[in-house]
């Protein structure tokens, strides 16, 4: 995954993203306040739960109590930028006449982070195997949640899959079990 930091690093650059979307900005400005105030609840009831198992939703709490008041602040890690970012992103392949001026490492780069974002629109559109048992998300995933966190001049950032709940709110996709 940190190849496609990188790229989406370069892909955002290069691109005016805006949440065009109300929807999508509010949405995005409720998650950044929640985080800002350490709200976990508000965080879950942004969670939608149709078909998730208890392990599943207990997993996802998990991630987001880690970020807010676990291992990433006690480790120095900074909540940065929460942003939006339509799952087509992940498809996006940078042509070899941009990547041509560029030193053969950063191609690479590039390259490894164009295949990591395939196999990760993949996984957020389709069913995938693990651990010995088939998952897909509970929603459409329509784009993620980045958020990105800092730690002196290091960065890190996460994923988080949303879609359309069936009342028409966004919500963070979770996994299921499925049977393939």
């Amino acid at each position: 995954m940190r190849y496609l930091h990188i790229f989406i690093t370069i892909f955002v650059a290069s691109s005016l993203f805006a949440a065009d979307d109300p929807q999508i900005s509010d949405f995005v400005n409720t998650i950044s306040n929640a985080c800002k105030q350490q709200d976990l609840q508000a965080i879950r009831d942004h969670f939608d739960d149709l078909d998730v198992s208890k392990e599943n939703l207990n997993q996802a709490t998990a991630s987001w109590t880690a970020m807010m008041s676990g291992g990433y602040p006690e480790k120095g890690w900074t909540l940065t930028q929460i942003s939006f970012v339509p799952i087509e992103i992940l498809k996006h392949r940078i042509s070899d006449q941009e990547k041509g001026n560029m030193p053969e490492t950063t191609r690479q780069s590039i390259e490894k982070s164009e295949q990591e974002g395939i196999q990760i629109y993949n996984q957020m559109t389709q069913a995938f195997f693990q651990d010995g048992q088939y998952y897909k998300y509970n929603l459409k995933v329509f784009g993620f949640l980045l958020v990105t966190f800092t730690n002196g001049s290091s960065q890190t950032s996460r994923m988080f899959p949303i879609g359309y709940n069936p009342k028409g709110a966004i919500r963070f996709a979770l996994l299921k079990e499925t049977n393939g």
